[in-house]
């Protein structure tokens, strides 16, 4: 490697190092999130409040049905090595991004400039960054693919043996991490390739693909049977539910766990757009500036094997009728090292290629550092998705004061979090007991709804506590 080319590849990684750096220190500045974030997390901790690791509960006497266990685990580890945090709550899932990028550069490492520069991508890019940090199940899910497609690559199409068994190891993880979901992309993405590559056959007479299909069996169907045993009608609502009636059933209205999220037929191609920010906003300049130096990306077997990693979720998500933006995130890696691919192949030659150099940096600052900045802003705690100001004040009050915490309407699961579990609901402000209790309502309640009796003590992040004597 020249010289030249070894200090970009240094400075490259220093900046992907960095901006994983820069989100590992912001993992617990701000609280975690209402809904989905302090839902998992909540689930997490019930699990070791309980000490009940087979079946997840959505509440102490519900299970949760909604998804496999892996990133539950991962999570309830952070929370009793960190403690009940938002820290212990997000670090899992900034390994499971960190562990995600060590696989991206094992791919990628035989061409280390390339390598780097996806690196940088990845942990710069919008989804990316919520990848490495957000209490979610996806970036298990983008993990356990990444694990599963690299062992394809280098088990299969570079015929390395150790590396055919981690890949039915990776999909046996995919199905704890979020389903059969996992199992399509990463099986999308082989074929598609398999049959690009004219392999498809030779594959097939391979006699370890029944072995390994065993082996991926035996990482992940002992728990679904468990689980079946211990919550029976799991299998039916998790397998049919949530993984065909989910996305074909327009409004959906089987969801126990929350509503359906219904978009227009192909959103997901405007989501992959936004998941790539800063990134999606060059190809426009790359596509006019140099066409013809794009060309040669289908003749490389390695970038069609990226186009088919890509191409995966957006075939299975087009014509879904309920999806978020994070189910593109399997895909994030194989994006990233495309992007990274479509750069240095436009990059100017000489002098100018230093200004390059310097957009991409720039461009790989933007948005790490930028969020970085806004949560060291004092008032970042002034959230409507975050209850731990109204249960802080309630702890406090408490101690002097002590009497039970009431939420008005619907479930706040970030003050589940931050209150362990002792809080409870009431349907209707004028169900406030007559015992001395806490009672928190939202700004859109009527406050004279609750009895005279009862005096304000805060007002934040859209929501009143009151306290209601005797």
């Amino acid at each position: 490697m020249e010289r030249r080319e070894l200090q970009l590849v240094s400075l490259l990684l220093t900046i992907a190092l960095g901006c994983v750096a820069v989100r590992l220190f912001g993992l617990g500045l701000y609280p975690v999130m209402d809904t989905s974030e302090a839902r998992y997390a909540e689930i997490a901790r019930k699990m070791v409040e309980l000490n009940a690791w087979l079946v997840p509960m959505y509440t102490y006497t519900e299970p949760f049905w909604g998804k496999p266990p892996l990133a539950f685990w991962m999570t309830a580890l952070g929370l009793e090595v960190f403690g009940i945090n938002a820290f212990g709550a997000r670090f899992p899932n900034w390994l499971f991004g960190l562990a995600t990028m060590a696989l991206m550069w094992r791919l990628v490492g035989h061409d280390r400039t390339r390598g780097a520069l996806a690196l940088v991508v990845f942990v710069s890019a919008d989804l990316g960054y919520e990848a490495t940090g957000a209490v979610k199940t996806d970036p298990a899910l983008m993990f356990s693919v990444t694990l599963a497609l690299t062992g394809f690559w280098l088990g299969v199409a570079e015929r390395r043996r150790g590396w055919y068994w981690v890949m039915f190891v990776g999909i046996g993880l995919t199905l704890l991490a979020k389903g059969p979901v996992g199992l399509v992309l990463c099986g999308l993405t082989g074929v598609i390739w398999l049959i690009w590559q004219r392999r498809l056959r030779e594959f097939l007479l391979d006699w370890r693909w029944a072995a390994g299909t065993a082996l991926a069996g035996a990482v992940a169907v002992p728990w679904y049977l468990l689980a079946e045993t211990a919550s029976p009608g799991f299998l039916r609502y998790f397998l049919v539910g949530e993984h065909y009636e989910r996305f074909v059933v327009p409004g959906w209205s089987g969801d126990l766990y929350g509503e359906g999220h219904e978009r227009p037929p192909g959103m997901i191609w405007a989501y992959l757009l936004e998941a790539m920010l800063p990134w999606s906003l060059l190809l426009p300049v790359v596509l006019v500036a140099r066409r013809h130096a794009l060309n040669r990306t289908w003749g490389d077997s390695f970038e069609r094997f990226c186009w088919c990693w890509l191409v995966g979720p957006l075939v299975l998500f087009t014509a879904a009728s309920n999806l978020l933006p994070t189910y593109i995130m399997p895909a994030l890696p194989a994006a990233s090292i495309l992007i990274a691919t479509w750069l240095l192949r436009v990059c100017p030659r000489g002098a100018r290629a230093r200004v390059w150099i310097a957009a991409l940096c720039a461009a790989a600052l933007l948005l790490p550092v930028g969020r970085f900045v806004g949560l060291l802003d004092p008032d970042a705690l002034t959230r409507s998705r975050n209850q731990q100001p109204i249960v802080a004040a309630w702890a406090h009050h408490s101690q002097n004061v002590p009497a039970p915490l009431h939420y008005v309407g619907r479930r706040r699961f970030s003050a589940e979090f931050y209150a362990g579990g002792a809080m409870t609901y009431l349907p209707r402000a004028g169900d406030v007991p007559d015992a001395a209790v806490y009672v928190v309502l939202h700004e859109k309640w009527r406050l004279d709804a609750l009895p005279a009796r009862c005096g304000q003590l805060l007002h934040r992040n859209e929501h009143f506590l009151f306290f209601c004597p005797q």
